[in-house]
């Protein structure tokens, strides 16, 4: 009776140290495969560049309140998949000249270009659809589709503006990530990419931050400055700096997934300093921050 007491007691044990190794094993496999599918988008975006001679970005000047308005994440299913129609109709609001996969430039008649992903490799979501199937979607409308990552969640882009230096803040130059009027110098990478349209319910599709639920944010300013290593938020990357030695250089575009826990930045709950171990965020860059 003792020896299996004893033997019951060993197997609890073991399984205690055993089970939480595993999760943290398919945590790690999960966004793995991740960051693969990040690398096959990046490629994807190079396809599209070398058609199109730039990356997909958004007019000049552009504002959260146009009516035309869209998110980097919605830009970028559009660029590389282009879900939807031909012609625009009382479903969808917007025609790509191509019904199905792949875009015309100019009407429905032409070349088509893309897709530049493997369709049905990426699972695809239109914002103006619910999660809930108490509520039925507003619109079945492609030109507001993303590509969801592994946790079912958007896959959010941000091209970088050419020519800017990163290592001069403003007024001189458009600096890094800051908050940018839509006058003037632009940053290297424009906030505005990681803002949904009013028309969208973010909170639906990522755990935000308790300070933005309800906004049109996806994630604080100071958690993308964070992110790309500008530690006090000046807008500014300094490679020089000791703290963070291997700070984001200058890359042509950002992808960024909110990893297994959907929310963006770091786990802030467990205090600081910050360390890369505590965010669990799945992008094409990397940051590495001391753990003091």
């Amino acid at each position: 009776m003792i020896e299996m007491i004893l033997v019951i007691g060993i197997a609890i044990l073991l399984m205690t140290i055993v089970v939480p190794m595993l999760g943290k094993v398919n945590k790690s496999a999960q966004r793995t495969r991740q960051s693969a599918d990040l690398q096959s988008i990046a490629q994807a975006l190079e396809a599209y560049r070398a058609d199109q001679h730039d990356y997909p970005r958004l007019p000049p000047g552009m504002q959260k309140d146009d009516p035309n308005f869209v998110s980097g994440a919605e830009l970028l299913c559009w660029a590389l998949l282009a879900p939807g129609p031909a012609v625009a109709d009382q479903n969808h609001l917007v025609g790509d000249g191509s019904d199905g996969m792949g875009f015309r430039q100019r009407g429905t008649k032409g070349q088509v270009y893309g897709p530049y992903l493997t369709p049905g490799k990426f699972r695809i979501y239109s914002m103006y659809s619910t999660k809930s199937p108490q509520t039925p979607p507003v619109l079945d409308d492609d030109s507001a589709a993303v590509i969801l990552d592994y946790w079912d969640n958007p896959i959010y882009y941000c091209p970088a503006t050419p020519n800017v230096d990163p290592t001069i803040g403003p007024p001189q130059s458009g600096g890094y990530m800051i908050t940018y009027s839509g006058t003037g110098p632009r940053p290297m990478y424009d906030p505005i990419y990681f803002i949904e349209p009013k028309t969208f319910t973010p909170a639906n599709f990522q755990t935000q931050d308790s300070s933005i639920q309800g906004s049109q944010n996806v994630m604080l300013l100071s958690e993308m400055q964070e992110m790309l290593g500008d530690l006090n938020h000046d807008g500014v990357i300094v490679t020089t700096d000791p703290r963070h030695p291997e700070t984001q250089q200058n890359l042509p575009f950002l992808l960024w997934s909110a990893g297994p826990n959907g929310q963006f930045g770091f786990d802030r709950s467990k205090g600081m300093p910050f360390n890369p171990y505590r965010s669990d965020d799945v992008t094409n860059f990397t940051v590495s921050f001391p753990s003091q």
